[in-house]
């Protein structure tokens, strides 16, 4: 009989698979009764036959314990390797449907394909204590920056309508103008959440288009990728997000054989990525990224009412409002076209997904 060292976390999760496809419950009892089952002592009466491809009959069907004292001895184990013999815990593997045992522990990220060696698992309050405090804030800067500051640009031209209109004609109580100025700011608050949602729905025509790759934090971390991060970066990156979130990221090789899929895993690392790791100039990049992505609606906003208003210029043959409302709307249509059809939101997305990936790595 053959000993071979396999990492002490990977045991029993390999144990619950085995009792999950027999639909018994993934704890110890679960798996006592696969064992029994195997050996033919069941109560149940129910037997399980373990044989490879060949038909030849697995090694420990006799042993009624053999797998009870596994997890067993696996719950005790302090050491983060342990020694298991190979014949035995390969057949547990191949029944689940794996090659082997060793091709358990690639696919499922307990050892590194390239160099063998365990990956040790890290806890996630690693990355979480080194965040920086929640910052004590009256108005949430993310908020103010990224939301409220292009709710404002999307009824700038109502100010500039009302002055002309009004302010210019008639002597109006400082009183009442601060109450307009009080109005303005309320709606332009209120309409800010919905204006940030008609930029989520943009950014996710944006990157997630079947021409595109994703969002940054994905495909900056593919290997056929050319960007700043090197092999041995993407590497690290996908060694870390194993030991910190239990992803398996596929290697070099397995991305070569399967893009898409490989890309979808680094989109879902980086959602983990994003959710626990912080610093302030993460935080900057993403309200600068969040006013960016919302500009997008607000300039189609801001031009819809700036024709509106040229439409009143013109019935009202005021001359200054319809040139005002013309330029407005001139400038508002070219900074839609530069947003939706530029690079400038690109950038910003990569700049905040480097921040966020450089942070990460730096753990």
């Amino acid at each position: 009989m053959t000993d071979i060292s396999v990492p002490t976390n990977s045991i029993i999760p390999l144990l619950h698979k085995l009792a999950a496809k027999e639909r018994l419950t993934t704890d110890k009892s679960g798996v006592s009764e696969v064992g029994r089952r195997i050996s033919g002592k069941s109560k149940s009466g129910i037997k399980v036959f373990l044989e490879d491809a060949d038909g030849v009959e697995f090694p420990f069907v006799s042993n009624e314990r053999y797998l009870y004292n596994l997890y067993d001895n696996t719950e005790k184990e302090t050491r983060e390797v342990r020694k298991v013999e190979k014949e035995y815990i390969d057949s547990i593997a191949k029944h689940l449907s794996y090659h082997d045992i060793a091709s358990y522990l690639v696919k499922e990220g307990y050892i590194d394909p390239e160099t063998s060696q365990p990956i040790k698992s890290k806890s996630i309050d690693l990355l979480i204590e080194r965040n920086p405090p929640h910052p004590n804030e009256w108005i949430d800067k993310y908020i103010l920056g990224a939301r409220f500051v292009p709710s404002l640009i999307s009824l700038s031209s109502i100010p500039i309508l009302f002055s002309i209109l009004v302010l210019d004609k008639y002597d109006i109580p400082n009183f009442s103008v601060w109450m307009v100025l009080i109005v303005f700011i309320t709606v332009a608050y209120a309409i800010s959440g919905w204006l940030s949602m008609r930029g989520k729905e943009f950014e996710k025509k944006y990157f997630f288009s079947t021409s595109q790759k994703g969002f940054p934090t994905g495909y900056l971390m593919l290997y056929s990728h050319n960007s700043k991060y090197s092999e041995n970066q993407k590497r690290e990156y996908r060694e870390k997000v194993i030991a910190y979130f239990g992803l398996h990221l596929k290697s070099k090789k397995e991305e070569g054989e399967n893009e898409a899929e490989a890309l979808q895993l680094l989109h879902e690392s980086g959602t983990k990525v994003k959710d626990n790791v912080k610093s302030n100039i993460i935080r900057s990049s993403n309200i600068r990224y969040g006013l960016i992505r919302n500009l997008v609606p607000s300039t189609i906003l801001a031009a819809v009412i700036s024709i509106v208003e040229l439409g009143v210029g013109v019935i009202l043959k005021d001359q200054l409002i319809s040139i005002s409302s013309g330029v407005l709307i001139l400038i508002f249509s070219f900074s839609y076209f530069q947003l939706r059809f530029g690079n400038t939101l690109k950038q910003a997305a990569e700049a905040y997904a480097i921040y966020l990936l450089d942070e990460f790595l730096s753990r």
